[in-house]
């Protein structure tokens, strides 16, 4: 008898996996953000704030920070997933390396404009 062995996930998407693994990660260490942060870090907080504001009943949000981090964490992997999965299903068979590079130049991207690149100007 033989045994039926699983395929290997494609390199491309294993590096789509591993991609937006990196960004969960970075979403998680977002509530450790002092001041502003970025254009693109107030985008996803605030949103996400507003996100839950509108579509829950939750009359203060500053007592339920934790439910907007989770929310902001969330919303920041859909933001991220985007752009990486037209890049994965555009360029996945007829280019594999080249989806490679390119998802992963995302995640760099993507990862400094939370953080880095880009640092918001004033407050909200």
């Amino acid at each position: 008898m033989s045994e039926a062995r699983a395929e290997p996930v494609p390199r491309a998407g294993r590096s789509l996996l591993l991609a937006t693994l990196a960004i969960a990660v970075l979403s998680a260490l977002m509530h450790i953000v002092n001041g502003y942060g970025t254009v693109l870090y107030q985008f996803i907080v605030f949103s996400a704030a507003g996100i839950l504001d509108r579509w829950t009943p939750i009359a203060d949000l500053d007592q339920a920070i934790e439910l907007v981090w989770i929310a902001a964490a969330v919303l920041n992997l859909l933001v991220f997933l985007l752009p990486a999965a037209i890049l994965y299903f555009a360029l996945r068979r007829r280019a594999p390396m080249t989806c490679q590079t390119a998802i992963w130049t995302w995640c760099a991207v993507y990862g400094l404009s939370l953080f880095v690149l880009f640092p918001a100007a004033d407050g909200p």
